[in-house]
């Protein structure tokens, strides 16, 4: 059963990993893209251009002793949080890609087993020695 299923798993490991291997290199391409040449990058540059221009709302509201409180977040703030958002969101692609190679190494390492090492039959004066009890 486990050698018919052999090329199966073998296809499947190659996918995965060709797979975790692309995806890798589209995000580093995106990655790229957006720290060398921003301008580029339609997305980037609508939310560039317009986050000065944004209506001023509050992130938060808040009842504070009967009073209504406001937390708002300034520009470069929100640029940050972007910037934040972006980075770690890009992290947990990349991360998906080598879990996708990840997997597919691991089945290829489980296909191809290394062969068990002969065990050679114990002498006498290489029997396991029992160890003397001791009392106190």
């Amino acid at each position: 059963m486990q050698q018919q299923l052999k090329p199966f798993l073998m296809i499947v490991a190659l996918l995965l990993i060709a797979g975790g291997a692309a995806l890798a290199l589209c995000f580093g391409y995106a990655a790229w893209q957006v720290l060398y040449h921003p301008e580029k990058v339609d997305t980037l540059t609508y939310i560039l251009g317009n986050i000065a221009q944004q209506k001023d709302v509050p992130a938060m509201t808040m009842v504070v002793d009967g009073r209504v409180g406001e937390y708002r977040i300034s520009a470069p703030m929100k640029m940050f949080g972007l910037a934040y958002l972006f980075i770690a969101g890009l992290a947990m692609l990349v991360s998906i890609a080598r879990c996708l190679s990840d997997a597919g190494v691991n089945i290829l390492k489980a296909i191809w087993l290394p062969p068990a090492p002969a065990r050679k039959p114990q002498t006498a004066a290489q029997a396991p020695q029992k160890k003397p009890e001791t009392t106190l």
